[in-house]
């Protein structure tokens, strides 16, 4: 990752923002495999075509946010990262929605996504073989698993706001909180890779 304090961080955001072809291509290059790799581990290689067909639009968005002057942000590759995984995460929905052969704003509310392995918290931990966050989970109230089941989906928190009727700034604070003790209840476990990821 290149933060702010990386010499390189300077010399890559003004490549962008000239749009100079040598770092735009390189760029793309390497922000669309580590995309694809990260989608393929985590939404099965049937979500790349999902991935390919929103990448440009979510690389053009990047740049038109990149040489707006307002952008502030720390870690230039983390910020791509975010703007490509929204994008594919609406696309996702979108696509999930023809399915059903409606449209997306008529879905009453967000349901699972073909593209997800697991739809709910329970079946993930069961799968995984993690008895202490089975438990865990089958202890959270019904909306602290709803908001983790519609996450674990794939949903963003503004949508997931709208289907358990709280304020955007409320559903992210009880995932962060929801995270944080999946991730205490590894530590206490022992495993080294932390449990959940948000």
């Amino acid at each position: 990752m290149i933060s702010k304090t990386d010499p390189g961080h300077d010399a890559l955001l003004q490549g962008l923002q000239r749009q100079d072809p040598q770092v735009l291509t390189r760029f793309y290059s390497e922000l669309h495999r580590r995309t694809r790799h990260y989608v393929r581990k985590h939404y099965g290689a049937f979500a790349l075509d999902v991935l390919d067909d929103c990448f440009p639009k979510a690389f053009h968005v990047l740049l038109q946010k990149v040489q707006s002057d307002a952008y502030r942000h720390d870690n230039l590759e983390a910020f791509a990262f975010g703007i490509v995984k929204y994008t594919f995460l609406e696309a996702r929905r979108r696509a999930a929605a023809k399915e059903q052969l409606c449209d997306p704003s008529e879905l009453p509310e967000p349901g699972p996504s073909a593209a997800s392995y697991f739809s709910t918290g329970d079946e993930l931990f069961d799968h995984l073989g993690c008895d202490r966050h089975l438990l865990w989970y089958e202890r959270l109230s019904s909306r602290e698993q709803q908001i983790l089941d519609l996450r674990l989906q794939g949903y963003p928190h503004e949508e997931i706001a709208a289907a358990v009727g709280l304020s955007c700034g409320s559903v992210r604070n009880a995932y962060s909180r929801l995270i944080e003790q999946a991730r205490g209840i590894a530590d206490e476990a022992g495993n080294p890779y932390g449990g959940v990821d948000g």
